[in-house]
């Protein structure tokens, strides 16, 4: 019964985490101010208010018009850009930040076969940081365009909330990346610095609540009272730390580093006007901007911020800004993520305004820890960091605690076996599920804030998918594809996860630019398959899942422990599970830890509260309490309660002496937090199918001002269409 690693390890394996969490509406860009309303809506621009809902400044003297979908499922997407007087321009809808996967509206003119010039709308899309290829299935329509000297550029399309191409990305109602994009000619060639990115939902006004939040104004609790927080602020940064694996790691070009920082001590050198027992008792971060080091920006690829236990800071000797240079496993006792930020990540976290992540008091400590992974593959010298984190706090407890759900589908080989070179499409099977016995132990429905995907170099696409009551609700996050420069955590489609639900993770890699079989692993060459769901009410358990394969050999040795009896003259009455657990406990739970004892040594030691009954509760009888377990205590606890338990969960075995079943179900395991390993057959339930949503039967529309250099224009009859299209393109 021995597995390859041992389930305890999970903690450290998921410091992988990624992208930062963040509300995702807050705009990377400003929204239109009073001011700038009235250069929405004028003669230059072409657009008017009884036709186009709303108009966002996407970024400065470049606006968006939209109009959001009614019942026919039509959305209307406009861009006025009155400098661009002369090529293309493109709104673009995506999945993160970057240009991989983005779905673009492309609008230029187009020479025809009579030489002259006709305005086009081009549905186009990209899988990598190259030209957009076009859509076989063109599902835009063309309004208006038109481009001059004086007013600039000017363009509204149509487009299909959902056309249920896998190219595109449906018009839906939440935060969402955009691209914008400008080029200099009508050749569709490369854009240059001429592009941006912002968050939008177009299907709602653009959101001054979100800005707002943004700025730290007082806000709102959740019970709808004003109410002026007290916001103080802390930098954590790197003290100049030396970008050099330390001593003890594996891997030069990807350094995990990290530093200890002491709430007291960061307060007083920011001279937070605090009662100074406030520095133990327990806070609410509410905001995170991270501040990266423009000097070694390109070699930060993550950091993590943890809070630690008091005791173990304590008992570790931990200090002020001390460092551990080799850092890739976690220091004792600093394994409670506070927050998560990685490149290509938003540029700040602002928390829903009821909502705080502890830090301190009774079950924390005034102890923090930032981990950072650098990746330097070309081994450069001399490069110091100082990146970190701007966090803001307030002493006033908000109503709600947040909390991070790692899913760990695979992040070293005690999970996944190494995965072939050259394959542009390597699938991992099998699909990393959480059975509903799992997350049935949450104490509350989860509302979820923000959704991160990681994977590496070689990442190819990621989905979580939620099902519930047997059917699938489909995907928390929608990004075609994975994007290694663009971690961001999501606004999720599923806004609640409700105990019982089943989640199932699935993971896509493109390994054909390898010539050596790719291993899972933390170096950024290595893979990983694994996500952070930010959500509130916090779980003390139950908030890390972890894929743990079931392979052959343990399944064939767990039939045989639960069918047969025990091998031994004094266990010829019980079950040869029983005989493991009361000789060889590591053996029984399939832990690798190179030691071996029994069951009345480890119910009888101390140990067995502190180290092991955490990760496998119920190991031992109740008389472990006391420390006075007898032979028969633990030899019945085995045969009656433990092995039962243990066999019945693990494909419904029955326990011998009852052989009534004695082939298991079971295809995987995972690991459950509080509950340990399950082990169990998934049923994943097939994806409901599309349903396409608009018919492009938009009639046309005038367009109002002058029309120079225009196309023909569309004439668009009453006020019910809107919405979309989308561009990607950057760097």
């Amino acid at each position: 019964m021995k597995n390859r690693a041992h389930p305890a390890a999970l903690a450290p394996a998921a410091r992988l985490l990624l992208g930062l969490a963040a509300t995702s509406k807050s705009p990377l860009l400003p929204l239109a101010s009073a001011e700038e309303f009235g250069a929405c809506f004028n003669s230059a621009s072409g657009f008017s208010k009884d036709v186009w809902s709303h108009c966002q400044s996407v970024a400065p003297g470049i606006y968006m018009y939209y109009t959001p979908a009614n019942d026919d499922g039509n959305v209307l997407l406009g861009l006025h850009a009155p400098s661009h007087s002369e090529g293309w321009s493109a709104l673009a809808l995506a999945g993160n930040g970057g240009m991989k996967g983005a779905s673009q509206i492309v609008v230029r003119k187009v020479k025809k076969d009579d030489g002259s010039e006709a305005w086009v709308a081009e549905d186009r899309y990209s899988d990598d940081y190259a030209t957009p290829s076009m859509d076989g299935s063109q599902d835009v329509k063309l309004l208006f365009a038109r481009q001059s000297e004086g007013d600039g550029t000017s363009w509204g399309v149509a487009l299909r909330a959902d056309s249920c191409d896998e190219r595109d990305y449906p018009v839906v109602d939440r935060s969402v990346w955009m691209h914008w994009a400008l080029g200099t000619s009508h050749d569709f060639e490369f854009h240059g610095l001429n592009r941006g990115q912002f968050h939008a939902n177009l299907m709602q006004p653009p959101s001054p609540a979100a800005a707002a939040a943004a700025a730290l104004e007082p806000r709102s609790t959740g019970s709808g009272d004003v109410n002026a927080e007290v916001i103080e602020s802390v930098d954590i940064l790197m003290p100049e730390v030396d970008v050099v694996m330390g001593e003890g790691g594996s891997d030069p070009t990807n350094p995990y580093i990290c530093s200890f920082y002491d709430m007291e001590e960061l307060k007083q050198e920011h001279n937070v006007q605090m009662d100074r027992q406030a520095a133990h008792d327990k806070i609410h971060v509410v905001s995170f901007s991270p501040v990266v080091d423009a000097e070694s920006e390109e070699y930060v690829h993550h950091m993590i911020l943890y809070s630690c236990e008091e005791d173990m800071a304590q008992d570790g000797g931990y200090a002020h800004e001390k460092i551990v240079q080799d850092c890739g496993s976690m220091p004792p006792g600093c394994q409670e993520m506070v927050w998560v930020w990685a490149v290509g990540g938003l540029s700040k976290t602002a928390l829903p305004p009821n909502v705080g992540i502890p830090v301190g008091g009774e079950d924390g400590s005034r102890w923090l820890l930032l981990q950072t992974h650098y990746y330097n593959p070309s081994l450069d010298e001399g490069i110091k960091d100082s990146s970190g984190v701007t966090v803001d706090f307030t002493p006033q407890l908000r109503e709600h605690e947040a909390g991070f759900m790692q899913l760990v589908g695979g992040v070293g080989s005690f999970q996944r076996d190494p995965m072939p070179f050259g394959n542009p499409s390597h699938v991992l099977t099998p699909s990393f599920v959480v059975p509903s016995s799992c997350t049935s132990g949450w104490d509350e429905p989860l509302n979820v804030i923000g959704v991160g995907h990681h994977q590496h170099l070689v990442g190819k696409k990621m989905s979580i998918e939620i099902q519930r009551d047997g059917r699938n609700l489909g995907p928390m996050r929608l990004e075609r594809r994975w994007d290694f420069n663009h971690h961001s955590n999501e606004e999720s489609a599923i806004s609640q996860l409700l105990p019982g639900d089943e989640i199932v993770m699935n993971c896509e890699y493109d390994t054909s630019s390898r010539s050596e079989d790719v291993e899972f692993g933390e170096g950024s060459q290595d893979e990983m398959c694994y996500a952070v769901v930010m959500y509130y009410p916090r779980q003390t358990e139950r908030d890390m899942f972890a894929y743990m394969p079931l392979e052959d050999e343990t399944k064939a040795i767990i039939e045989s422990a639960c069918t047969t009896p025990g091998t031994d003259d004094e266990f010829s009455e019980v079950s040869l599970c029983t005989q493991y657990y009361v000789q060889d406990v590591p053996t029984f739970l399939q832990l690798d830890i190179g030691l071996n004892f029994g069951a009345l040594d480890l119910c009888n030691s101390p140990m067995y509260e502190t180290m092991l009954e955490p990760y496998f509760p119920g190991t031992c009888p109740p008389c472990s309490q006391n420390d006075n377990c007898t032979a028969t205590d633990v030899l019945s606890w085995g045969q009656e309660v433990l092995c039962p338990r243990m066999c019945a969960e693990f494909g419904g075995l029955t326990l011998w002496p009852d052989t009534s079943v004695t082939e298991a179900s079971a295809s995987q395991g995972v690991w459950c937090g509080g509950d340990g390993i399950t082990y169990f057959a998934p049923n994943i339930a097939d994806a409901e199918e599309c349903q396409a949503k608009g018919d492009l039967n938009v009639p046309s529309l005038e367009v109002q001002g002058p029309a120079e250099n225009s196309a023909q224009t569309l004439s668009l009859g009453g006020a019910g269409i809107a919405l979309a299209a989308v561009i990607a393109f950057l760097m």
